[in-house]
């Protein structure tokens, strides 16, 4: 994947990107964030994971690389090191997958990570087929002190949505 961004990334000419994935649906609002330091890599915590099963969804304020804002040179510059490194040393859970988010790689371009909230969430569609798994209950979490203003819905109910909107994806 790191190669797939690296070429997004040279190819696209606008001073900053959204980082989007296919399976979620980006609320307008999240476009309408302007990054305001070029050093640093902004997080969308407005995101709802919804079960496409069921209907059941959660929220709390979580960094994924599929809500990330950033400088396009400042990406280009993490992820070319990133692709140099994994070249290097294989891959490795201790890179993650939000870059800047914890310190366990010292990489030789630092940046800062920041966060913010669009004005109505972001929904994650978890489908049973993602790229990444879902914990679906907070002691399933082995770090509690992640979960952050954590909050649940069922019946399809995300804030900001219409429910006829989610429905139709189940």
């Amino acid at each position: 994947m790191t190669k797939q961004i690296i070429g997004a990334l040279e190819n696209s000419r606008d001073d900053y990107v959204f980082f989007c994935e296919h399976d979620v649906l980006y609320h307008p609002s999240h476009f309408d964030f302007i990054p305001p330091d070029k050093q640093t890599f902004y997080y969308n915590q407005a995101v709802w994971l919804l079960r496409l099963s069921d209907g059941h969804a959660l929220h709390y304020d979580v960094n994924q690389l599929s809500g990330l804002c950033v400088y396009r040179e400042t990406a280009l510059a993490h992820y070319r090191e990133r692709y140099e490194y994994i070249e290097k040393n294989g891959w490795s859970n201790e890179i993650g997958h939000e870059p800047m988010t914890h310190g366990r790689i010292k990489w030789h371009n630092q940046f800062k990570y920041d966060t913010w909230k669009s004005e109505f969430p972001n929904v994650d569609i978890k489908h049973g087929a993602n790229a990444t798994g879902q914990r679906w209950r907070k002691d399933q979490y082995r770090n509690q002190n992640l979960l952050i203003n954590w909050q649940e819905t069922d019946n399809w109910q995300i804030p900001g949505w219409e429910k006829s909107s989610l429905v139709v994806l189940g």
